[in-house]
């Protein structure tokens, strides 16, 4: 063995014995990433697929920021929020994930927009509680900017359902299919926010009009829509998919069906006929006369249409060809399955341009870093003029490798710094409209306490080339298993099965695919997701692997340093009694990560829902029951499908958090000493006070910013990471009992809204 091979094995085996100090996290974006010349200025935002975008003041400077809604997967959306430096005719947006948090649970769609006219955009978005009152129908719920400078950022629920006056069907929710994204704008120029959405039987447009002005003078009130009688603009959707789904003309007469079906009934029990299957509305003026004008998305179409309004303010008419390539004059969208557009003044010229995204959430189906067109508005706000500038906005400033993302760090040219391998779900392919997955490979070219990655290929080990019959997900997972003191690398797929790839020399082509390997036999469950890892202290290296279901499998190496072997038959496939898959639901998507932590073992597990969780007493109790530590470790929640992977990047000492998620990208979280004060990214709008400290039999807690309606929970964690007490606090002063604390360090987090704080708590009795 030569002394090259020598030191990469002793490198790569100190990762795996290496003992952290207990660690808590925060998220630091300071980690420099270079791609190509660039160095990117939101590298660890986390990625982006099907995403919607709107206009708010975050910080309230008087500059519009951006808020973006990734609406991926079936569990809700991500949400990411940028600072804008308003600085003229340049984009110029900054990661702020500190705003993030402060919005409530979303899913299916989001838009911003002042209904109160208080200057605060607020936020209109899916109803998702009273769906089981009224059967199949879809709703919208309204959240209150609240934001104030003594208040800081955040969201007040003001309605959860939005009704509109039906006429003779009488006051009903006012209906957003969930595939669906209605247009919130001031229609009639009156003042206050109208409403354009599809029917829920028919393939008409509804306009429900905003008497709120009318009715009580002033924009502050949630009882004043009213559907208008006649299908908005006198045009249907006739079905067709793109190119000519429109038809014109269909006349001022009542819409065939005026009101969703009665509370408690499915939207398919009553009314036949042509339904539409998804659409987007957008609004904007293009010809000067305050007319809105619509660029309309379809489900399944890669374009969208733009319909001038040929008729009036208070009666529109959309009767002239629409343009099914818009906009025709310049570049067409073309953006592979369900276009929408969001009007957004990018370059701080004082002109809404355009944003578009895919309004999907289907795997598979976004053009990977490719996949949000910028149309800059080169006209005025009144007689909009797009050009089309580019189809990666935001995504080429940061790491985006397509849908999922599988962070993985280790050594791998042999110079003791650890390179960033992250694997994906899968990049589009175009050809097929489906996806390949791959492994993107980014070289730490900086030192050992300011690390720097720069992306060398996205093809790592030219996989591309390997014919592996892997048609979902590359998640890997290295270690030296044939004792050659060269890295070998294992692969999980979706469909269940792992790969075992030999390393034959140091360079980074050099891997042989061993499709006969020790590892053949196994199955694992759907999206397994593995780990090479010295479980039980033997000196083999074991896998564990977690899947689709929230389990985790492992499977003991009984072989040799030399020689490895394992059994088609897991030791285990609920290991510690770990389940992420939560109550209700079949699907958990387990990635665990195990490492060593002042001596013992712990694991990070992500899940489904973009939550880590933190289990211990894993040490000699590999066929028991772990215990839950942290049931949401430093508050993260990054994006659906969380992949954890742990490694001290900064060399000082403390575990570091690189966490994957299904839009494609990694956040960076940087390891800190667990009774420091953390403060997790969405700076938190309170602080807290503990007295007397040192403290006996009780403490009390003395919020201050505490607002009534925020929920705060108290956990008290020893210095092991066990959670001691656990609580709900409804006052802004708490008295909180000591019994049954030995004497001792602990650590006391106050935790609200996404946001944390916490603090050293000394017990001496």
């Amino acid at each position: 063995m030569n002394i090259g091979k020598t030191s990469i094995l002793l490198v790569f085996l100190f990762l795996h014995i290496f003992s952290y100090s207990q660690t808590s996290f925060f998220r630091n974006d300071s980690i420099r990433v270079i791609q190509g010349t660039d160095t990117l200025a939101n590298a660890w935002t986390g990625g982006l697929n099907f995403c919607q975008f709107s206009e708010i003041d975050l910080n309230q400077d008087g500059i519009p920021d951006l808020f973006v809604f990734d609406r991926q997967g079936t569990n809700g959306g991500r949400v990411t929020t940028f600072l804008n430096k308003g600085i003229p005719n340049k984009v110029s947006y900054v990661n702020a994930p500190q705003y993030a948090a402060k919005f409530p649970h979303l899913q299916n769609w989001a838009l911003l927009a002042d209904y109160n006219c208080d200057g605060n955009a607020d936020l209109f978005t899916y109803d998702t509680t009273h769906w089981l009152t009224y059967g199949a129908q879809s709703g919208i719920a309204l959240y209150k900017n609240t934001s104030s400078a003594a208040n800081g950022f955040g969201f007040t629920l003001a309605s959860s359902l939005l009704f509109s006056n039906y006429g003779s069907s009488g006051i009903l929710p006012l209906y957003v299919s969930p595939s669906d994204i209605p247009a919130i704008v001031d229609v009639d120029n009156d003042g206050d926010l109208d409403i354009l959405t599809y029917s829920i039987l028919t393939t008409y447009v509804e306009y429900h009009r905003n008497m709120t002005i009318e009715m009580y003078g002033t924009c502050d009130s949630l009882n004043g829509y009213v559907k208008s009688p006649y299908c908005y603009g006198q045009f249907a959707d006739n079905g067709i998919v793109c190119g000519g789904y429109i038809t014109e003309n269909v006349g001022p007469a009542p819409c065939t069906v005026s009101a969703p079906p009665p509370p408690g009934t499915l939207a398919t029990s009553s009314g036949g006929g042509l339904k539409h299957q998804g659409n987007c509305i957008l609004c904007l003026k293009e010809e000067g006369n305050n007319n809105q004008d619509l660029v309309l998305g379809h489900y399944g179409c890669a374009s969208v249409t733009g319909m001038r309004n040929t008729g009036t303010v208070d009666s529109a008419i959309f009767a002239t060809p629409p343009d099914y390539s818009f906009p025709s004059y310049d570049v067409p969208v073309n953006l592979h399955v369900f276009s929408c557009g969001y009007l957004v003044d990018v370059n701080n010229d004082g002109n809404k341009d355009v944003l578009l995204g895919p309004n999907n959430q289907v795997e598979g189906q976004a053009e990977d870093f490719n996949s949000v067109d910028w149309y800059k508005n080169i006209g005025t706000n009144d007689s909009t003029v797009l050009h089309y500038q580019q189809n990666n906005f935001l995504q080429d400033q940061m790491i985006d490798v397509g849908e999922g993302a599988f962070p993985v760090l280790y050594p791998d040219q042999g110079d003791s710094l650890a390179d960033l391998f992250i694997g994906n779900w899968g990049y589009f392919n175009a050809a097929t409209s489906g996806v390949v997955p791959n492994i993107a490979f980014y070289k730490n070219t900086g030192t050992k306490t300011v690390p720097v990655f720069t992306l060398i290929t996205r093809d790592y080990a030219n996989l591309s080339t390997k014919n592996l019959h892997i048609t979902q997900q590359y998640a890997p997972t290295f270690g030296d298993l044939n004792g050659d003191g060269l890295t070998d690398m294992v692969i999980g797929d979706f469909a269940g099965h792992l790969h075992y790839f030999q390393r034959s020399a140091a360079a980074l082509d050099s891997f042989v695919y061993d499709s006969a390997s020790f590892l053949s036999g196994m199955y694992v469950g759907m999206a397994a997701t593995p780990q090479l890892i010295d479980l039980n202290r033997d000196g083999l290296l074991d896998l564990v692997v977690g899947n689709q279901l929230g389990e985790i499998y492992y499977y003991q190496n009984t072989g040799t340093p030399t020689s490895p072997a394992f059994s088609s038959t897991p030791v285990t496939r609920k290991l510690g009694n770990v389940k992420t898959a939560r109550p209700g639901y079949s699907t958990g998507f387990a990635a665990p990560f195990f490492y060593n932590e002042a001596g013992s073992y712990k694991l990070i597990v992500g899940d489904e829902y973009g939550s880590l969780l933190k289990y211990g007493n894993i040490d000699g109790n590999l066929g028991g029951t772990f215990t839950l530590i942290d049931p949401l470790l430093a508050w993260i929640g990054e994006g659906e499908r969380s992949v954890p992977y742990g490694y001290d990047i900064n060399g000082d000492g403390l575990m570091d958090l690189f966490v994957g998620n299904f839009s494609g990208g990694v956040e960076f979280y940087e390891g800190s000493s667990a009774l420091d004060i953390v403060e997790n990214p969405s700076k938190p709008t309170f602080e807290f006070g503990l007295a007397p400290n040192p403290a006996a039999s009780s403490v009390s807690l003395t919020i201050t910013g505490f607002q009534t309606g925020e929920k705060y929970t108290l956990l008290i964690t020893d210095v092991l990471g066990r959670i001691i007490v656990n609580t709900a606090i409804t006052a802004s002063i708490s008295a909180v009992s000591l019994e049954g604390l030995a004497d001792g360090v602990y650590l006391c987090g106050v935790y609200s809204g996404g946001s944390a704080v916490r603090h050293k708590l000394i017990v001496n009795k």
